[in-house]
């Protein structure tokens, strides 16, 4: 016979019963972490469908927005030429909170009245105002008698003008240079800028700076910076205009808006006119470069 020791066996059934114990307590904590893994991937799968559903609302009504910016502006009389995947990138690289917000900043670079065809050709018509689309001469003796506008103005200054024209809220020309027209005697300013008749050379003066609300802008960059950025602007001109929202700086760009041009002469050189705060309006606009950061307003008065 074997001696079994009471407290031997004593303890060895109780080392039984916690492993028993243990064992069973395994089995109903995998069976916990399996329900719970079943629970999360549930929540995981209907998150997922909701962010799926949610973005092709989103997208839905971004693509309704498109088409009634586009129609907006065709009502308007304006030229324009945006891509939807501008359209598209423009709302994705910005804050703005919902499709509808994004709709109206476009509209907010538009004037409230709709332009009418007569008034759409305001740039190219040699009726109107004889400061635009003047080329290398002088229709008339510009009048500098009111501002300091001769000993201020500099090449490659940014020209930002308030009342804006053809439409929009807003436009922007640079500075090409002071000019002496022999055939008046008289020294003038001469502007690049893209209106609705293409990019063309213009004359700033006094009458123009009433008429348009000027700002002059002036970057810290090197004349050799700025002739670059001026000669950029140079070899663009006689192409068409267009607004397309977009933000291109290659030289083979078919197609210019007032600030896209002059944004674009800067940064091939390095600098960005373009505001980094908010609101950043579609595209780059005249009022994107007003607010921008690299830029100083020089006093003409």
């Amino acid at each position: 016979m074997h001696n079994i020791n009471p407290q031997r066996y004593k303890n060895g059934d109780i080392l039984y019963k916690l492993r028993l114990n243990n064992k069973n307590n395994f089995s109903i904590g995998g069976l916990f972490m399996k329900r719970s893994f079943a629970v999360i991937l549930l929540t995981s799968l209907l998150t997922t469908n909701i962010i799926m559903v949610n973005a092709q609302t989103r997208d839905d009504e971004l693509e309704k927005s498109y088409n009634e910016i586009i129609e907006f502006f065709e009502n308007s009389n304006l030229p324009v030429n945006i891509t939807y995947d501008t359209f598209e990138d423009e709302y994705y690289g910005n804050a703005y909170s919902n499709p509808e917000e994004y709709l109206h900043s476009y509209k907010d670079l538009i004037s409230v009245e709709p332009i009418d065809e007569e008034d759409c050709q305001l740039y190219s018509s040699p009726d109107e105002k004889w400061y635009y689309n003047t080329g290398t001469s002088l229709p008339q003796v510009p009048n500098y008698s009111r501002y300091n506008l001769l000993s201020t103005v500099k090449k490659g200054d940014i020209i930002y003008e308030a009342n804006g024209g053809g439409g929009f809220t807003g436009h922007i020309a640079i500075v090409e240079g002071v000019y002496f027209n022999t055939f008046y005697g008289v020294k003038y300013i001469r502007l690049i800028e893209a209106i609705q008749s293409g990019v063309r050379r213009s004359v700033l003066d006094d009458e123009r700076v009433a008429d348009k609300g000027v700002t002059i802008l002036r970057t810290n960059a090197s004349s050799r910076v700025i002739n670059k950025a001026v000669n950029f602007c140079i070899k663009q001109i006689g192409k068409d205009y267009a607004y397309d929202a977009a933000k291109n700086t290659s030289e083979n760009e078919k197609t210019w808006y007032c600030s896209e041009l002059v944004w674009a002469a800067y940064k091939k050189q390095g600098i960005d006119l373009e505001t980094t705060g908010w609101p950043n309006e579609p595209g780059v606009t005249p009022r994107d470069i007003l607010n921008g950061n690299n830029t100083s307003v020089i006093s003409y008065n």
